[in-house]
């Protein structure tokens, strides 16, 4: 497998077949074509630096706001400032990424989150930070990165081929995850030798290096889109994203069964914490985390091999039947042994699954809406991220840890086989968690107009054809 990977890497530049998409494509593009897929090489590049540089930082400022001032609550502010504000303007990137040159988009949008990032760096170097500076920052730079998103993901298939979407999805997932592992061993490096405030320089830099990346190359813009948004207003751009789903029934599943999906990797993000501290020590909980985030990067590495370039709605459901199992498992027994496999099988399974659902997104969606379709898909997705952490809590403080104790109602019964302690009651509520996801991956296969996306997968979007992969390529080669 992995001389499979090495082998496509070393040939990107040539994924994107020679032969324009659709017969309205200019001429001239058909010679300049074997270059997208170098141009997206580039662009991944720029994206994985940055990335580490904006984990950097929120390794480093999350240890910083709890050492001055000892507070969790602040923290989870923090963390709310820095991803709510961007779910809710995700609405109006999407119509900003159809109505610009993405190219432009994607450049500006970096640019004014590095700046805003920067606008931390100051203050914390002559250490009169406050924290009103940090909420403010952390909404401007959510809100800049929430542009970033839709454009990214309308890009891709603009220069990439149809049949190697998956494996550039899988070199994206590889990324994320491989960030999850490098950050927090990086920071916990940099920290020790630098300032804060010098490590958010070192992540404005790595803005900088995406910023050069976007400038060296040429994107395709959709020159379609322009001419159907002249005269539209920006409210009907903001809403078009609804009535195109309402229109297709199939996609509408697909989005509401993401935002499922999402709320169930989260809580299992969420319960792990409790599970694995009830029974270990916080060492033990990072061994654990590590080999989830593991279990991740080879998802990932078999993604990029394998490129999934069919039937990727049965594969996610077969794959999402897994993952469900396997968070069951995690709390079925208290054993660390098992806790940590089955986290491993279970982030092993995420990024295939979200690299099928991408695919779909970009190859059941026209080029010329496929900003603003994004950001709905995005803006539900990310909705249940924030709302699980809440449930769960609430869930198991409330109800389920009571259950659990020593003397509690299930202790002699549902007890022997989990366990009895004061985090028992997570580890049901796990098991409970998976059984759902378990249930709703099996009706899911089931779902005619779910599986007729993978029927559809050889038909055109449209009746003017498919021109959402690979339609455009640049005008002149990478410079």
């Amino acid at each position: 497998m992995i001389g499979a990977i090495v082998s496509w890497w070393s040939s990107l530049r040539y994924i994107v077949s020679a032969t324009p998409a659709s017969a309205g494509d200019d001429a001239n593009r058909q010679q300049l074509a074997p270059y997208g897929g170098r141009i997206m090489g580039v662009l991944l590049f720029g994206q994985a630096i940055s990335l580490i540089g904006s984990g950097l930082t929120a390794f480093a400022l999350g240890i910083r706001i709890f050492q001055d001032t000892g507070s969790v609550t602040r923290m989870g502010a923090v963390i709310l400032s820095s991803s709510l504000p961007g779910i809710v303007i995700l609405p109006v990137a999407g119509a900003i990424v159809d109505r610009y040159d993405r190219r432009w988009v994607l450049i500006i949008s970096n640019l004014g989150a590095g700046f805003c990032t920067l606008g931390l760096a100051l203050p914390l170097l002559f250490g009169r930070l406050a924290m009103w500076e940090v909420y403010l920052s952390m909404v401007l730079v959510s809100s800049f990165a929430a542009v970033q998103s839709p454009a990214y993901a309308a890009v891709t298939p603009l220069l990439v081929s149809k049949q190697n979407l998956g494996r550039v999805n899988g070199v994206s997932q590889f990324f994320a995850a491989s960030v999850q592992i490098v950050t927090p061993l990086l920071g916990a490096v940099l920290i020790a030798r630098f300032k804060v405030g010098q490590i958010i320089l070192i992540d404005f830099a790595t803005f900088l290096v995406a910023v050069i990346t976007l400038i060296a190359v040429r994107v395709p813009a959709v020159t379609a889109a322009s001419s159907r948004l002249a005269g539209r207003s920006w409210w009907s751009d903001i809403t078009f994203g609804w009535s195109y789903l309402a229109a297709r029934p199939g996609l509408l599943i697909l989005l509401l069964f993401g935002a499922f999906a999402n709320f169930v990797i989260t809580v299992g993000q969420v319960l792990i914490v409790p599970v694995v501290l009830g029974l270990s020590s916080p060492s033990i909980l990072g061994v654990v985390q590590a080999l989830g985030a593991a279990g991740a990067v080879l998802g990932s590495l078999l993604l990029v091999a394998w490129g999934v370039k069919q039937k990727q709605i049965r594969t996610m459901l077969r794959l999402g039947l897994v993952f469900g199992l396997a968070v069951i498992c995690m709390g079925l027994r208290p054993s660390v042994l098992l806790i940590a496999s089955a986290t491993a099988i279970a982030w092993f399974c995420v990024p295939i699954m979200s690299g099928c659902m991408q695919i779909i997104w970009q190859t059941r969606t026209l080029a010329e809406v496929q900003g603003r379709i994004f950001a709905i898909r995005l803006t539900i997705g990310r909705s249940t991220v924030p709302l699980a952490p809440l449930v769960a809590g609430a869930l198991t403080d409330r109800i389920f840890r009571p259950l659990l104790v020593s003397g509690g109602p299930l202790s002699g019964t549902l007890g022997a086989v989990i366990g009895v302690g004061s985090n028992r009651g997570a580890a049901l509520l796990l098991v409970l968690t998976g059984i759902v996801a378990c249930l709703a991956f099996v009706c899911a296969q089931h779902s005619p107009q779910l599986l007729a996306l993978d029927e559809s997968e050889s038909k055109p979007a449209s009746a003017t054809g498919d021109r959402s992969c690979a339609q455009a390529v640049p005008s002149s080669p990478v410079a």
